[in-house]
């Protein structure tokens, strides 16, 4: 279980706070408007913003001044963050071991991956010659091959074409589901929403103003706020 509780963050003399709860093998979709404080939650989970005040716990554990390297978190960014000067194959490797040893099992896992991700011709190429699309699912595979219990996407498939994006979400249900992950994940189409998450985070000037399941919070036609937001996207 992941609790967030009371966590404050500042910046440019606005207050940030947030307080949640997530279970393992839990999806959570995070809505919002641009700059109302999607991306700055993420990036205080994961340990790249720090907070002022409160508390981040998961499995009983205080992880709240980890350093992004120590916590059991893995971010996937919608920039894909690959390094030109390796093969695919390496930069996917990095996802499992940071001194590219990898077992005959994990070499195994990676080729599984990368056939799940219609990238396996792929893997002997060099990220600069790849499509952007192509790129991003290099960059996918080597988050989702990570062992961590905690995976947060923002965007990350902001770019891809809807065919693309819709097999992606799908395979991160069933990977959520099967390696019981806490999924986080900052989107700005609601029917992505639907189609994956248990739990929606609708934020709204730096505070999450609704938190609840999927089907209740699209349903929901007394606040005024979600529904504005909605209206952009109908």
């Amino acid at each position: 279980m992941l609790q967030i509780k009371n966590l404050k963050f500042k910046f440019n003399n606005e207050i940030f706070q947030y307080s949640l709860t997530a279970n393992h093998g839990e999806i959570l979709s995070i809505l919002g408007k641009s700059g109302a404080g999607k991306s700055t939650l993420l990036n205080l989970i994961n340990g790249l913003l720090e907070p002022m005040e409160g508390e981040i716990i998961f499995d009983g554990q205080n992880i709240t001044m980890l350093r992004p390297h120590e916590r059991p978190v893995s971010t996937l960014f919608q920039q894909d963050n690959l390094f030109n000067h390796l093969s695919n194959y390496k930069n996917i490797a990095l996802g499992i071991s940071s001194k590219l040893k990898l077992s005959n099992n994990q070499h195994k896992e990676l080729h599984m991956m990368a056939q799940r991700l219609g990238i396996e011709k792929l893997l002997n190429k060099k990220p600069g010659q790849l499509s952007g699309g192509q790129q991003q699912r290099v960059a996918i595979a080597r988050c989702l091959l990570r062992e961590t219990k905690i995976l947060l996407l923002d965007e990350p498939f902001a770019s891809l074409e809807p065919s693309l994006r819709g097999n992606l979400l799908n395979l991160i249900k069933f990977l959520a589901k099967e390696r019981n992950w806490i999924v986080f994940m900052v989107s700005h189409f609601p029917q992505d929403a639907e189609k994956i998450s248990d739990t929606i985070l609708f934020i709204h000037d730096r505070e999450i103003l609704l938190n609840g399941r999927t089907s209740k919070i699209l349903n929901n036609t007394t606040n005024q706020h979600l529904a504005n937001y909605l209206d952009n996207y109908k």
